[in-house]
């Protein structure tokens, strides 16, 4: 039956559902049952008829420990989960790695999504808004703001959803807020709320210098009863952490200048140290090729004085011989001129 089921084989499955009872077979593989199959491949005809024949609801995969409903979330199949919830069965209760179903539905699901699981009574949870901010799903957030869940919560380091609003300086969201304030305020005064560190939403908006934000805030300081004056455990107030931002801005940026003057007379100085090293190379090479052709031209010189002297030593022999010669012949006519005698 798994096999008809991968292959979404509507007319075939309902064939083997009819012919057995047994609906618990699971995909070795995935580790999905058919139900979960069912929903994989968006088949709600599937889905109705499983649930016609009992299939568990909450059936947890062994593999990823995901239920139906969870599957459902995932691929944000609202008619999927419509259909589990009627059945009134589901364990609306169920955590999937230390969430619930509508911790899920926040932060990978959608509005419409979130409205069914409220409708049947899935567990809220306080963090809701701050998940919704987090995973940048502001639609969710939107419909949180709206039905005042999770807004005066706080988080373990004391931050509200303001505070986290402002870290991203998220002026959307914070208008929606302050609209849903005027029409019906808030029991607890979280525009001025401070975190461990003694931070308002205000410091935190100027510390991130989330301009928008604090336009926004401090166009609303009246209505809502901001204290513009508060200072945070490093006795700052906002005032103070914008100007030290922009002392340390300007002080930076006279670093920066500096460290181009000292880059550009750095390079200036490598440019001048390559000139004079290209100079210096170029009266190099000249000294060099003068010294050859020096050394070329005393060769030459050198070259006829050798032939001079070579001919002048063959002149030599050759007068030594010549003279040699006369001697020879001299000495031969004196010894014929003596005998004659």
């Amino acid at each position: 039956m798994i096999r008809e089921f991968l292959k979404d084989n509507t007319e075939n499955c309902f064939d083997l559902m009819t012919m057995s009872e047994n609906l618990d077979e699971t995909d070795r593989k995935s580790g999905k049952s058919l139900l979960q199959i069912a929903i994989t491949n968006h088949n709600l005809t599937l889905i109705k008829a499983l649930l016609m024949k009992k299939a568990d609801v909450n059936f947890q995969n062994k593999i990823d420990k995901s239920t139906p409903l969870f599957t459902s979330i995932q691929l944000n199949f609202l008619e999927a989960a419509q259909a589990l919830l009627q059945t009134h069965q589901v364990n609306v209760e169920v955590e999937i790695e230390s969430r619930t179903y509508l911790e899920h539905a926040v932060v990978i699901g959608s509005e419409q999504m979130i409205q069914l699981l409220i409708k049947y009574k899935v567990p809220i949870k306080e963090n809701l808004l701050h998940l919704a901010i987090n995973a940048e799903k502001d639609e969710n957030a939107q419909f949180l703001i709206q039905n005042d869940i999770g807004l005066l919560n706080q988080d373990e380091d004391q931050e509200n959803v303001l505070h986290i609003l402002a870290f991203s300086g998220n002026a959307e969201l914070l208008n929606a807020i302050i609209k849903r304030y005027i029409n019906k305020p808030f029991q607890i005064d979280i525009w001025n709320q401070q975190n461990k560190e003694g931070n308002a939403p205000l410091h935190i908006a100027a510390i991130n210098d989330k301009q928008l934000f604090l336009k926004l805030l401090l166009q609303n300081k009246d209505t809502i009863n901001l204290d513009v004056s508060k200072l945070n455990r490093a006795g700052l107030s906002y005032q103070q952490i914008i100007e030290n931002r922009k002392r340390k801005a300007e002080l930076e940026q006279q670093k920066q200048q500096i460290r181009k003057r000292q880059i550009a007379q750095h390079r200036k100085e490598r440019q001048d140290q390559r000139v004079k090293e290209i100079e210096s190379q170029i009266i190099k090479d000249k000294e060099e090729d003068r010294i050859k052709k020096e050394l070329k031209a005393n060769k030459h010189i050198l070259q006829k004085k050798e032939d001079t002297k070579n001919r002048l030593r063959m002149l030599a022999i050759f007068a030594t011989i010549i003279l040699g010669a006369y001697i020879l012949f001299y000495s031969n006519i004196q010894n014929n001129m003596s005998i004659q005698i």
